[in-house]
């Protein structure tokens, strides 16, 4: 792609699609790769420090490959209607297997992707959108008539948050630090118990969580949530006795994710390269002086 830095230079930016043995990564790849005009389709492995590298999830090399390149585009499950998930455990072998629907059916396509610059999530923090996409996504906020009286904690998977986002003991530390500002009664759900992070919402004052996107669906219930990890960081916890509940968040995530059928038309990369040729451009401007 030829882009336009300032009034005397273009240069041109190859933009890279890479996709992993997996047949999901596969599927988005390719649907990348026709909405994202003079891009290249790479296996992931034959990615080296790309100018700007397009990729879904961490596994099977693709988050080493994206931390190499200059800048990324990292995909994931949304924020909101996201891919339908199905967690369970093997009764025989007792492994933990994860459901999905098959790409290129219209219930995977009709799924929502988020699509992170420079980061595994969005904070939604800085931005000020209006609430359109949230209602054409289809999502109405419940707010609840009452709140309820306990902190509902969600921690991460102990070794994904370890390798990928560098935490440690999230879980301990997090508890400890809640207990200085509140004594509140604390509730643990962890993705694959059998009760799920949903049925504790009535019970809930507030959630506390480092990433997870289960407080988005508290969120989408009327519930305040505070995300601890760096990239989604809304809240302190010492505010946690003074925490407000604000769509706004909701309304901002809903523009950095898109579905199936807008990566394929284009529409979804029209939106992304707003915010990389801003950080494109500010970069170069600092690096001529």
């Amino acid at each position: 792609i030829l882009v336009f830095i300032n009034f005397k230079r273009y240069i041109f930016i190859m933009i890279t699609v890479g996709y992993t043995e997996n047949f999901i990564s596969r599927y988005i790849a390719e649907q990348f790769y026709k909405g994202v005009p003079n891009s290249i389709l790479k296996k992931i492995e034959n990615c080296f420090c790309e100018n700007l590298l397009i990729s879904y999830g961490v596994l099977r090399g693709s988050y080493e490959k994206m931390k190499q390149s200059k800048n990324f585009f990292y995909v994931d499950h949304g924020y909101i209607s996201g891919m339908k998930r199905i967690y369970h455990t093997d009764p025989v072998k007792n492994h933990k297997i994860t459901l999905l629907p098959k790409p290129g059916s219209e219930d995977f396509d009709k799924s929502y992707f988020r699509i992170c610059y420079n980061s595994l999530f969005d904070s939604g923090v800085n931005e000020n959108f209006n609430n359109k996409r949230f209602e054409k996504i289809g999502f109405k906020l419940n707010f609840k008539k009452k709140g309820g009286e306990k902190i509902l904690l969600i921690p991460p998977d102990e070794n994904i948050a370890d390798k990928y986002h560098g935490i440690k003991n999230w879980e301990k530390n997090i508890v400890d630090e809640i207990k200085k500002y509140s004594d509140r009664k604390i509730i643990v759900s962890k993705k694959h118990d059998k009760k799920k992070a949903k049925d504790f919402f009535n019970e809930a004052y507030v959630i506390v969580t480092a990433y997870s996107n289960a407080g988005i669906e508290g969120m989408l219930n009327g519930i305040p949530v505070i995300f601890t990890h760096k990239d989604r960081k809304n809240f302190d916890i010492k505010n946690i006795e003074k925490i407000f509940f604000d769509p706004q968040l909701l309304y901002n995530l809903a523009y950095y994710q898109w579905n199936i059928y807008e990566i394929r038309s284009g529409e979804a990369w029209e939106n992304m390269k707003i915010k990389w040729l801003k950080n494109l451009n500010k970069n170069v401007e600092i690096n001529d002086r």
